[in-house]
């Protein structure tokens, strides 16, 4: 999918069935990802298409892929596990003693005991309170960029852009309610900061946005770069979407109906 000389050096990644179908190296990169539930994706563009919810200008093709998922560190295993029938919805004590405000406890549980602070440019203090939502995002945006097969050095610099969605983060109120947090705490639990550290990481020029949809940002974010890809106002974009549930009080909410008479 990709020419050679634009491989990583670290590890040859394989090639997907949508990315072998390119014909040109890709010049973008774009990733959709969530922590249990969704996913991330690499696109590149080439010219000579039309129709899209704007006038496109080029075309826009996937081209890798990475993820997180329930019991499953990366897209590979999920599918394994998927093709296995492995109900990957667990029940038990990981996030919330099970019955805890009358919520289940059955959630699709991911791994997130690692970050490394120092490859991606961040202090160990900040790594340390920095929202988890925004660790999982800079590591699976890496990941994403291997497995479409570019080259960091020829990202860099580049005009791609960056598009995160999140709905919550219950990491937030340490803010307010911890006294350690220093000048650190802003940063740290800043949603805005799942885009831009991606954005500061890779060095990329292009827009670099959070979007806050609720449960449909992902899919927004999905069709913002879409969009900024065909009509030529990126030459690439890496969009994410990421979700994590520590505590049973989010859940509560929704069951008891608080938002709407429907639940």
């Amino acid at each position: 999918m990709v020419n050679q000389g634009h491989r990583l050096s670290l590890e040859k990644p394989k090639k997907s069935a949508v990315a072998g179908r390119l014909k040109t190296p890709p010049e973008s990169v774009y990733a959709e990802y969530c922590s249990g539930s969704a996913f991330y994706i690499l696109c590149s563009v080439d010219q000579g298409f039309e129709g899209s919810r704007m006038e496109a200008k080029y075309e826009v093709v996937i081209s890798g892929m990475s993820g997180l998922f329930p019991e499953s560190d990366d897209v590979e295993v999920l599918r394994e596990n998927l093709y296995n029938k492995v109900d990957m919805v667990t029940t038990d004590n990981r996030r919330w003693p099970p019955g805890e405000l009358g919520v289940p406890s059955g959630l699709g549980k991911i791994s997130r005991d690692c970050f490394d602070y120092g490859f991606f440019g961040t202090s160990l203090k900040l790594a340390t309170i920095m929202d988890p939502n925004t660790k999982i995002t800079c590591e699976q945006a890496f990941r994403a960029v291997c497995d479409s097969g570019m080259s960091l050095k020829d990202l860099s610099g580049s005009n791609t852009a960056v598009f995160m969605s999140s709905f919550t983060s219950e990491t937030e109120d340490l803010f307010l309610s911890e006294q350690n947090q220093g000048t650190y705490g802003l940063v740290a639990h800043s949603r805005t900061m799942q885009a831009n550290r991606i954005s500061f990481f890779l060095n990329l020029k292009g827009p670099s946005v959070a979007v806050d949809a609720t449960w449909s940002g992902g899919m927004e974010a999905l069709q913002r770069a879409y969009d900024s890809i065909a009509i030529g106002e990126s030459v690439a974009a890496i969009v994410g979407s990421s979700s994590l549930i520590f505590a049973p009080q989010l859940s509560h909410h929704y069951q008891s109906e608080y938002l709407t008479v429907l639940g």
